[in-house]
């Protein structure tokens, strides 16, 4: 088992119509935890998504996570698909005033 740790910046008034996307690759190809780390002040005004080709991984119905001074789990069982190992990770920031940072964990494990 094995992780990966992504730290994304939010720069003010990056809208959900047109998100801050970062591609992150993934060594390993079986997907079975993401947390999502909101520090305080983001109140819901910050959210992230997380996709494999378009296909939604977190949240599954293709909408956004939002949080505030918390760590959100999902444990998932998602394999990818095919080269290349990637994830999109999506994510807005609707605050006028401040830069927030979001932290994005994946735990993995090797496909059997």
């Amino acid at each position: 088992m094995s992780g990966f740790v992504y730290d994304i910046s939010l720069p003010k008034n990056t809208l959900p119509t047109v998100p801050f996307i970062m591609r992150a690759t993934i060594t390993v190809r079986h997907l079975i935890r993401v947390e999502v780390m909101f520090p305080d002040g983001c109140v819901g005004i910050v959210g992230c998504a997380i996709q494999e080709r378009e296909v939604p991984i977190v949240p599954l119905n293709g909408g956004w996570v939002r949080g505030n001074n918390e760590t959100v789990v999902f444990v998932v069982d998602h394999r990818f698909s095919g080269p290349p190992w990637q994830v999109s990770l999506k994510a807005y920031n609707l605050d006028d005033t401040n830069t927030h940072t979001l932290q994005i964990r994946f735990t993995i494990i090797p496909d059997l």
